[in-house]
């Protein structure tokens, strides 16, 4: 393979294209040197493809049918948020924005559903982390990644500013803090998009990742006993 003359065609004509900038000469490659079709492992239903006989296309053809295209992963569980929640997350003041965080994250989170129905990705990790496993056909999970991409980051900006709604007399960490406890406190877990089957989201708080840092590195500082306390009444209240 290594000694074809086409593989030998291409190598002189990358290190033409690897000189380009030094000599200005372009790398020109033949109609006949330009890939006509592709392995199926390459997953482009625009173009020709065939079936890959070699290792990676067994390997491909394996795990494609139980790949997470038609399963919804519901990792975040009630019983996970009773063991979860972060009870030094709770500032002074938050329930007097547990009513307005409710109602932002009822918002956000059937807005972030239905970008996830609209592409046809089937989990928040996918749609926040941008590796998308795989998307509605009428998509191309490459082509449409920066469009996928920008619309979060436009829910995002938005919840911000949902955010900084309100008075100057706003305890902002506070509002924090309910946006986490509407969020993974047990009590509301599977209180939004009710009767549309979609997970429990969880990202909504992250949108103002910046407060909830600084709340958790306040409450690192106070006596460790403090805490334990907290955490233990926080196990007899969730029994």
């Amino acid at each position: 393979m290594a000694l074809n003359e086409d593989c030998l065609e291409l190598a002189r004509l990358f290190s033409i294209a690897v000189d380009f900038p030094k000599t200005g000469v372009p790398a020109e490659i033949p109609p006949k040197l330009r890939v006509k079709e592709y392995p199926d492992f390459m997953e482009k239903p625009d173009k020709t493809t065939y079936e890959s006989k070699r290792i990676i296309g067994k390997l491909f053809r394996e795990v494609k049918d139980i790949s997470p295209s038609s399963v919804s992963f519901r990792s975040f569980t009630k019983e996970v948020a009773r063991r979860s929640y972060d009870i030094d997350m709770e500032v002074d003041g938050f329930r007097d924005y547990i009513d307005e965080a409710f109602d932002f994250k009822v918002d956000y989170d059937y807005k972030l559903g239905n970008l996830m129905e609209y592409y046809g990705i089937k989990t928040e990790a996918e749609i926040l982390s941008g590796s998308i496993m795989r998307m509605s056909k009428t998509f191309d999970r490459r082509k449409d990644a920066e469009a996928v991409g920008a619309a979060v980051r436009s829910l995002r900006n938005e919840a911000r500013s949902w955010f900084k709604k309100g008075s100057e007399a706003d305890d902002v960490y506070a509002k924090a803090s309910a946006w986490y406890h509407v969020t993974y406190h047990p009590d509301y877990w599977g209180c939004y998009n009710e009767g549309l089957k979609r997970d429990h989201y969880i990202s909504f708080p992250w949108c103002v990742y910046d407060k909830l840092v600084q709340i958790k590195k306040e409450s690192s500082r106070r006596p460790n006993i403090s805490s334990l306390t907290r955490q233990l009444s926080q196990r007899l209240v969730f029994r």
